[in-house]
């Protein structure tokens, strides 16, 4: 399996009939449809949920700083892995072998590493 490492983070504008005129908000999507960032019109800026909470996850934090990046990314990995899977599957398993497998899994392989670490970066909204 090859890994594209040309991580870029791509976000489409809203269209327009997608929006509720009333809040200016996305009106909800089809299920496996992902949200969207755009402008709201007032200098808003609609941003997918998840999206929000792994900012909050990574904000102030000094990313430059080995214990500190993985311990923000093993944050990251588990806040992910909450949205993806339902939480009877998580439930079934040990939570601390499935992210130290996860994890292990990036730090070996340096393709995977650097999309992390650009990830994290662009959450924290470094260039």
């Amino acid at each position: 399996m090859e890994i594209n490492s040309q991580f870029e983070p791509v976000f489409t504008p809203v269209e327009a009939d997608r929006l509720d005129p009333e809040s200016g908000l996305e009106a909800a999507a089809a299920p496996g449809a992902e949200a969207n960032t755009a402008p709201a019109g007032d200098g808003v800026e609609l941003r997918d949920p998840l999206e929000c909470r792994l900012a909050e996850l990574v904000q102030g934090k000094d990313l430059d700083d080995p214990q500190v990046f993985s311990s923000t990314s093993r944050l990251i990995l588990q806040e992910i892995l909450s949205s993806v899977f339902a939480e009877g599957l998580l439930n079934g398993l040990d939570r601390k072998e499935l992210l130290d497998t996860f994890q292990n899994f990036i730090q070996d392989d340096p393709s995977m590493k650097e999309v992390l670490e650009r990830f994290l970066q662009s959450l924290a909204g470094n260039p």
